[in-house]
C-alpha cells in the first residue's frame, strides 16, 4: 500500500497514542495560529482546508480505502477545521467547547451521522465528520446570532 500523507497529516496518525485526538487539536492550534488577523485570514483558510480536501478526495479515490483504519486521521482534522471555520471563533473558552462537541458526535456518532458512515462509499469515512463539523458549526453561529451576540454584524 502506498503511503497516504494527506490522511495520515504527514505521519500524526501513526502516533502510539489517540491519533484522531491529535489531529482535531492540530485543525484547532493551526486556526487559533492565525487568531490576530481572523477576518483576512478566513478566505486563506478556506483555501487551504478545500486544498486538503481536495488532496484528501483524490487519496480516496486512487487508494480505494474501504474501512476507516486509525491511521486515517485528516477526515477528523478537516471535520474540525471545518467547525472553526464556520464558527469563526478564537476564544480558548470556545473553541475548548467546540472541540468537545465535535470529539462526542465524532466518538458517538448519532443519526444522521450514522447514516452517512453506513454509505458503501470510501468517501462515507470523509463525508461524516465534515458533516459533524458543519452541523457544530452552523448550530453554534445560529445561537450566537439568536442570543445576540452576532459577530457577523459587529
Amino acid at each position: 500500500m502506498k503511503k497516504q500523507l494527506v490522511l495520515t497529516l504527514f505521519g500524526l496518525g501513526s502516533l502510539p497514542f489517540s491519533a484522531t485526538l491529535a489531529s482535531a487539536i492540530a485543525a484547532v492550534v493551526y486556526l487559533l495560529a492565525g487568531k490576530l488577523d481572523v477576518e483576512n485570514s478566513f478566505y486563506l483558510n478556506a483555501d487551504i482546508f478545500f486544498l486538503i480536501l481536495v488532496a484528501a478526495l483524490a487519496e480516496f479515490y486512487y487508494t480505494q480505502v474501504e474501512a476507516d483504519p486509525k491511521e486515517i486521521v485528516a477526515d477528523e482534522f478537516l471535520g474540525m477545521f471545518l467547525c472553526l471555520l464556520i464558527a469563526r471563533e478564537t476564544g480558548w473558552i470556545v473553541v475548548s467547547l467546540l472541540f468537545v462537541a465535535f470529539r462526542i458526535l465524532d466518538i458517538f456518532k448519532f443519526p444522521p451521522f450514522t447514516w452517512i458512515e453506513r454509505m458503501k462509499s470510501p468517501y462515507a469515512i470523509l463525508w461524516d465528520d465534515l458533516a459533524i463539523g458543519v452541523c457544530i458549526g452552523l448550530v453554534y453561529t445560529l445561537w450566537r446570532v439568536l442570543s445576540g451576540h452576532s459577530f457577523w454584524l459587529a
